[in-house]
């Protein structure tokens, strides 16, 4: 990674792009759909955006290079559609997507689990847990570091640029109260994303 991708991008200018995106990542609505068939809605009213912006350059501050994000999260029980997850899962069980993983979402949680391999592996490991929060979704991490390519690790994949990763499970980061045995990311390319109706991202490209 110091050679190559998001450790070697420009982290004044992801500064920049961050904090742009954070002047308008607020509001009621969040509409989010991609490529892949993703189509999810849900609250964020009173959520303020949590950010990382790969570097911390104050005493007491703290980022997770390289990732570069800007994130929310929903309203608990808001939360209804369809993810589709077609990049990766940073898990050791996991990593890249091969097959795209589909859940159902109703009222906050994933109802159900659908795919090939990775989905039967996903699905045993929340069922495993036997915690109904698990399944809650908890967060919505926009990718905004450019460098960034997916590659089946956290920080890289969590702040792909033109990206998303939904968090399920523990949401107190991120101004929720569902404390949770789990917080898994779970990446979806290529997405479009609007709060009330002013448009963020579209089909990864950014548009504020």
């Amino acid at each position: 990674m110091f050679e190559t991708g998001g450790l070697t991008a420009d982290f004044d200018e992801v500064r920049r792009v961050i904090d742009r995106v954070a002047a308008v990542f607020c509001g009621k609505t969040f509409t989010l759909t991609s490529e892949g068939g993703t189509n999810m809605v849900c609250s964020v009213e009173g959520r303020r955006p949590v950010l990382d912006y790969g570097t911390s350059t104050v005493p007491g501050s703290a980022s997770f290079p390289p990732n570069a994000e800007a994130a929310l999260g929903p309203v608990e029980g808001t939360a209804n559609g369809v993810l589709v997850i077609d990049g990766s899962i940073p898990h050791p069980l996991l990593n890249l997507i091969d097959e795209p993983i589909i859940c159902t979402v109703k009222d906050g949680m994933i109802t159900e689990i659908k795919g090939g391999r990775q989905a039967d592996i996903l699905r045993k490991l929340l069922a495993d847990f036997n915690d109904p929060t698990v399944y809650n979704v908890g967060e919505l991490g926009l990718g905004l570091n450019k460098e960034n390519y997916l590659c089946g690790h956290m920080a890289p994949d969590e702040g792909s640029f033109g990206n998303i990763h939904i968090g399920i499970g523990k949401n107190l980061g991120f101004g929720g109260h569902v404390d949770s045995p789990l917080h898994l990311d779970m990446v979806i390319k290529n997405i479009s994303c609007e709060i009330d109706g002013r448009v963020i991202m579209k089909n990864g490209e950014l548009l504020v």
